[in-house]
């Protein structure tokens, strides 16, 4: 009987290592190709993004994905604020019906007499003859800023007009203003807006070109 348990010759050993040396290779080889594939298609996503990404100078994969996170949340930030000012904008157009529904609307359903007509027109007339003067001469008295270092509290008023508001926000983007809390009412055509905003650069804010946007804005009305 033979013994089953024998150690095998090592001529078997290497004709067996010889048949099973290829396949293990080419495994192996298959798997480092897989993964090069996978690498280089994540650098050529990596660039994608970088060239969607504007002043993106970052050339290591981590800086690259820290610059494009800071701008996607730029973005929500961004997109939060114009989704308040469409808000405010249909508030503002309803709260300005009803003003001129109620002034429109008499005691009683009887119309004014003639004399109190002809005052209220004069008001009017000498409303708007004042608030144009204050907008040519650039007047800052419808614009207060209160600052305690970065965080200022704007005051602003002007007469009413369609998309009024995206523009001052706009002129309050570029001068690096984030907005976080805006308030507005309309009165008799008068928009007055209470904004709580910070400012984003690393040099001290200033207040005068912040005037200078709105006092544009109002001149347009």
């Amino acid at each position: 009987m033979h013994d089953r348990g024998l150690i095998e010759s090592p001529e078997t050993n290497a004709v067996r290592d010889a048949a099973w040396r290829p396949e293990a290779d080419e495994i192996c080889e298959n798997h480092v190709l897989s993964e090069w594939k996978r690498r280089e298609k994540i650098s050529e996503r990596l660039m994608i993004l970088k060239s969607l990404v504007p002043a993106n100078n970052k050339a290591d994969k981590v800086s690259i994905l820290d610059v494009t996170i800071e701008y996607v949340q730029a973005l929500e930030r961004r997109v939060a604020e114009l989704e308040s000012c469409r808000k405010l904008e249909a508030r503002t157009k309803i709260e300005r019906t009803s003003d001129d529904y109620g002034n429109n609307k008499t005691n009683n359903g009887k119309k004014p007499s003639l004399s109190k007509r002809k005052a209220y027109d004069l008001v009017d007339e000498a409303d708007q003859e004042i608030g144009y003067v204050a907008s040519k001469d650039g007047s800052t008295d419808n614009v207060t800023i209160s600052m305690n270092n970065k965080e200022l509290l704007i005051e602003f008023k002007c007469p009413w007009r369609e998309g009024i508001l995206l523009e001052i926000m706009d002129a309050l983007s570029i001068l690096n203003l984030d907005c976080h809390s805006v308030q507005s009412s309309t009165t008799e055509g008068i928009l007055s807006l209470t904004i709580k905003s910070k400012y984003k650069g690393s040099s001290v804010a200033k207040t005068g070109p912040i005037e200078q946007a709105l006092q544009r804005i109002a001149g347009k009305c």
